[in-house]
């Protein structure tokens, strides 16, 4: 699922399109190292789409490449890696987002090249927690915004009349990530929010002001990409279960 941050990098940096294709044999030669994919036989010929839907490692290992380590690490942070999300539950782990320098000042070596192409896919030094997976893929879908997570929704009476209704929340911005900086596009906004019953029924409507994380445009992008996840890729399955409305989705 990181590879959707590493696929947001490189379409933020122009580094990469979403027609830019690689050929994936199965593996991917660096240095003295072959790097594999998890599929052993090769995808072939992929652009982003093909790699988001198939879950190439060989696209993303030759795009995290591209986009490199510490440029990796900012946008990781924007989209809320690397810090407690605050939600209201005890002893929270913040994880970890990897640089260069915090390399070299934690283990004491420098940085190697071929370690960004795991980090790319995920693995290597990176630690992220469930929530902060499911903050950043609901950024993701809902144009950009990051909430911070909450448990309670509403607070009732005894017969039933509410006494409290919790407003969505944005999270903070992560001191490593400047809005004008990373994001050219991101810009405050008008967030439509709806407060809704048990059964689904609207209460009330009413707007927040809002800071976009995540550019809106890439944003969209990346949601249309995933699509392809549950249409032809690695989660397929879901597709299959007779759900009446798009989905998109990602696998591990």
């Amino acid at each position: 699922t990181y590879k959707i941050v590493t696929a947001f990098a490189a379409l933020e940096e122009e580094i990469v399109n979403e027609d830019n294709t690689v050929y994936c044999p199965g593996h991917y030669r660096y240095g003295n190292r072959t790097y594999r994919c998890w599929n052993r036989r090769g995808h072939g010929t992929v652009s982003m789409v093909d790699a988001l839907a198939k879950s190439c490692d060989v696209y993303f290992f030759q795009v995290g490449e591209k986009v490199g380590v510490d440029r990796l690490a900012r946008y990781a942070k924007a989209c809320g890696l690397g810090r407690a999300t605050g939600v209201e539950l005890d002893n929270e782990a913040s994880g970890l987002v990897p640089t260069a320098s915090w390399k070299l000042k934690k283990v004491g070596v420098p940085w190697q090249a071929g370690e960004t192409l795991s980090l790319a896919i995920g693995q290597g030094f990176n630690l992220v927690t469930p929530i902060q997976m499911a903050c950043l893929v609901a950024a993701v879908g809902n144009g950009g915004t990051l909430f911070k997570p909450q448990i309670v929704q509403k607070v009732q009476s005894s017969d039933g009349s509410t006494i409290k209704v919790v407003e969505p929340e944005p999270s903070v911005t992560h001191p490593d990530a400047i809005l004008e900086d990373l994001f050219p596009l991101a810009a405050e906004a008008d967030y439509p929010i709806a407060v809704v019953d048990e059964n689904g029924h609207v209460l009330e409507r009413r707007h927040l002001k809002i800071e976009r994380l995540i550019s809106p445009a890439k944003a969209f992008m990346i949601t249309s990409l995933l699509r392809g996840v549950v249409e032809n890729g690695t989660g397929r399955t879901l597709g299959n279960k007779g759900i009446s409305w798009p989905v998109a989705a990602k696998t591990g």
